[in-house]
C-alpha cells in the first residue's frame, strides 16, 4: 500500500518564507531604546523613557556596550529592584527582550 500526500512542498516552501522573514526581523543589532520602548517603560517601571531611566541609573549604559553581563552589578540591580517591576537588571533586560522578540514576530506574521 502506497501512500502519497500532496501539498508538502507548498508547506516547505512557506516554511522557508517565514523563517527567512523572521530571520530578517531578528538578525542584526538592536538598539536598547528600541528593546526598552516606551509603552514597555510606562508599563514596567517608574519611567516613561529609557532615557529618564537612564539618566537616574546608577551606572551607564550607552550603546556601545557590547558585554550586557558587565552591566550586571549590585547598585543597578537594587536600582532597577527599587523603580521597575523587576527584582533585577537582567529579569528586566529578558522581559523586555522576550516581549522585544515577539513583536517583532507578529509583524513577520502579518
Amino acid at each position: 500500500m502506497k501512500f502519497e500526500i500532496k501539498g508538502l512542498d507548498s508547506l516547505e516552501k512557506q516554511l522557508k518564507n517565514i523563517e527567512k522573514q523572521v530571520k530578517k526581523e531578528l538578525d542584526g543589532e538592536v538598539r536598547l531604546v528600541a528593546i526598552f520602548n516606551d509603552d514597555f517603560m510606562k508599563r514596567n517601571t517608574k519611567f516613561s523613557s529609557f532615557e529618564e531611566f537612564h539618566s537616574q541609573s546608577p551606572y551607564q549604559i550607552t550603546e556601545e556596550t557590547r558585554d550586557l553581563q558587565s552591566l550586571v552589578n549590585k547598585e543597578l540591580d537594587l536600582f532597577v529592584n527599587k523603580n521597575t517591576n523587576f527584582s533585577n537588571w537582567v529579569k528586566f533586560f529578558e522581559e523586555a527582550g522576550q516581549e522585544y522578540a515577539a513583536n517583532k514576530l507578529k509583524k513577520a506574521f502579518k
